[in-house]
């Protein structure tokens, strides 16, 4: 004859194996947020971001035209950061699903293409708090400052190479006309 099982067996089961989820469950989790704590940032440290903030927390409160500069120049780093993680996105794409850039490093730059955003959202509220309506102005003026940096950067870099080539070619044409001469 059977034995008879009690009705309690499968409810200490079904509480077993759900207990077990949630540990599990909790525990992933938290491994998951450390190593995206413990990860390493692409950008170094925001001075913008620490000097608006060090300006907002003052004893006494400065200018406003000095919290709006403060709080431009953030913008327009961040707005920086963000159009050199977007042009950057596809090719890293590309790399990761074919396998020539780890997990490691994707992740990485998702969590600072987050980061970024998150910063900007941020951005937006601290000037809508500054001024009403203002983020679409200070945006827009960020991004300008942002191309114009990049563009005069561009430009040094140009006149850089462009001195080094001329050193060069002078130094080359002095060494053909020694050799014609002799």
């Amino acid at each position: 004859m059977a034995q008879s099982i009690s009705v309690y067996t499968p409810l200490a089961y079904v509480f077993v194996v759900v207990t077990a989820l949630i540990i599990f469950s909790s525990v992933h989790r938290r491994r998951k947020i450390a190593s995206l704590y413990s990860t390493e940032p692409i950008f170094n440290t925001n001075f913008a971001r620490d000097n608006y903030f060090a300006l907002k927390d003052l004893p006494k409160s400065p200018p406003e035209k000095i919290l709006k500069a403060a709080l431009l120049r953030w913008a327009s780093e961040d707005v920086r950061k963000l159009l050199k993680l977007k042009t950057s996105k596809e090719i890293l794409s590309t790399l990761h699903q074919r396998g020539s850039v780890g997990d490691n490093t994707w992740t990485k730059f998702l969590t600072q293409e987050k980061q970024v955003e998150v910063e900007l959202n941020t951005i937006a509220q601290e000037a809508n708090e500054l001024k009403p309506e203002w983020a679409n102005t200070l945006f827009q003026t960020a991004q300008e400052i942002a191309l114009n940096q990049g563009l005069r950067k561009r430009l040094v870099e140009t006149q850089k190479l462009k001195e080094d080539y001329q050193e060069q070619f002078d130094k080359v044409q002095k060494r053909t006309l020694e050799e014609l001469t002799k």
